[in-house]
């Protein structure tokens, strides 16, 4: 979205805010501004009622027009008299006053006004000299390093709702409930990601800012460069105080994530014992022999008729005895009972399978691990490099060391890669310059700004061709309609 302020065409004092909204943004009935400009101590806005400069962001008196993409707000008198030349903030909100989209505008010249008998009418116009590229590009570094101190500040909110998951997590482990520790480490893993979204995003704003101070008139102006980088040096303050506490916070999570691991191997080993066991047990039921039937001397109810049914038994067994001992003639064994075939098989079966998935459960944590390690190995490396003594040489060495496979190693890197470029290393400088180069391929969520990529690519004598082509990339993308690209064109002159 941009914003533009304009007077033209109107009297009394009236002025016309014009939104111009890109592809995806929308407007509604209902949504409305606030107005803010950017001081040493934060931002501060526009009275809805009183019209008067303070804390409080709200929605001003005034209703948008809307044709196409364009968006029309009109401002009372009584705003405008608050305003004078410089740089301002507009933010578009929906109707409950939720923010939907932030740019920055700059304001030429203001024609203010005094209440009369009829009304408002002309008092003064503002300085209307000549454009005053320095100031406007002073007031958006101010909005850009106010965001990013703001965006520190959110992740530093996001920490604290982490660590309180890891203690509910400990405390789960401690009880050894393992499936509430699990749901606490996935609690504490959704905080620490838009901790770190967070981060990265200052890191973003604040690369934007600092290019932003070092390019154009901003950079040539003695007076309002000083107050641009003071503001760069307290959001980086506020970011390195959010450095530390992440790497704190990501140790804590290595050595849960280590004492979780271990405890989800001792349940899966328990539960593998358990199924084994109950194997053998089938097995073992499955291969036990027929119950055999009572033997003939069991003792049997006394009768007459049992006594003579036991003499006819005796009779016989002595004609067997007999018959025996005069013709006996050797003969085999009966062999001794194997056991059925289908029960080996399903023997062989069950233990294949429990070895197969004890080795699957194995490799997945092996895996899990070691992805774990080497982001966590990112991260903490680049966190303790820059709590102790650095060098732009040891941050690139640094860099030439981590794994650069995942989007949270690549931002990792950046951070590298931008503090060597802040230190005037030339290579720094071209690393930090494709990493912003939107003719590249993205690089984890650092967003592209051909501006400042084209800032650090002068730092290297191999800069001046990979200006070119991405100066190339650049005009195609404005001639198809890219509004930054059109934007970053200007910058590139």
């Amino acid at each position: 979205m941009e914003a533009k302020f304009t007077q033209k065409g109107l009297e009394g004092g009236l002025a016309d805010i014009v939104l111009t909204l890109e592809e995806g943004e929308t407007f509604a009935a209902g949504d409305g501004i606030a107005l803010g400009h950017e001081t040493s101590s934060g931002t501060e806005y526009l009275g809805r009622d009183k019209g008067q400069w303070g804390a409080k962001k709200e929605s001003l008196r005034t209703e948008g027009e809307a044709s196409g993409n364009t968006v029309v707000f009109r401002l009372e008198s009584y705003y405008v008299n608050c305003l004078s030349r410089g740089g301002y903030v507009l933010t578009l909100l929906d109707a409950s006053g939720k923010d939907k989209y932030e740019a920055p505008f700059f304001a030429d010249g203001v024609k203010k006004s005094s209440p009369g008998v009829s009304g408002y009418s002309l008092a003064e116009e503002a300085d209307t000299g000549p454009h005053d590229a320095a100031a406007e590009e002073l007031a958006k570094a101010l909005h850009l390093t106010n965001q990013a101190t703001s965006a520190a500040n959110a992740a530093v909110q996001k920490l604290q709702e982490c660590r309180a998951a890891q203690k509910a997590e400990q405390e789960a482990l401690a009880a050894g409930d393992l499936e509430r520790a699990q749901q606490e480490a996935a609690q504490g893993a959704a905080c620490m990601a838009s901790a770190e979204e967070a981060q990265a995003e200052a890191v973003r704003l604040l690369t934007s800012a600092d290019g932003c101070a070092k390019n154009g008139a901003l950079a040539q102006d003695a007076v309002k460069a000083p107050q641009a980088m003071e503001s760069i040096r307290t959001a980086q303050a506020a970011l390195d105080a959010l450095q530390g506490q992440l790497a704190e916070v990501r140790g804590f999570s290595a050595q849960l994530q280590n004492a979780l691991a271990e405890c989800s191997a001792q349940e899966t080993a328990r539960r593998a014992e358990e199924v084994k066991r109950a194997a053998q047990e089938t097995l073992a039921t499955a291969s036990e022999p027929a119950v055999p039937l009572p033997e003939t001397g069991a003792a049997q109810p006394k009768s007459k008729t049992g006594m003579v049914l036991v003499g006819l038994v005796a009779l016989v067994a002595a004609a067997g005895l007999a018959a025996f001992f005069l013709l006996r003639q050797p003969t085999a064994q009966p062999p001794a009972p194997k056991p059925a075939p289908e029960q080996a098989a399903q023997s062989k079966e069950s233990e294949a399978a429990e070895s197969q998935a004890a080795e699957a459960a194995a490799r997945a944590e092996a895996e899990r691990k070691a992805a774990e390690a080497a982001r966590a190995d990112a991260r903490g490396r680049v966190a303790t490099f820059f709590a102790g003594t650095r060098s732009p040489e040891g941050a690139m060495q640094l860099a030439g060391e981590l794994a650069t496979d995942t989007p949270e190693q690549q931002d990792a890197v950046f951070r590298l890669y931008y503090y060597a470029a802040e230190q005037d290393h030339a290579e720094g400088a071209l690393k930090c310059a494709q990493c912003l180069d939107p003719s590249r391929p993205a690089w984890g969520s650092i967003k592209k700004d051909a501006a400042e990529a084209w800032y650090y690519y002068g730092k290297h004598a191999d800069g001046k061709d990979a200006r070119e082509r991405m100066k190339a990339w650049v005009q195609e993308a404005a001639n198809k309609g890219d509004v930054n690209a059109r934007q970053w064109m200007q910058a590139m002159q």
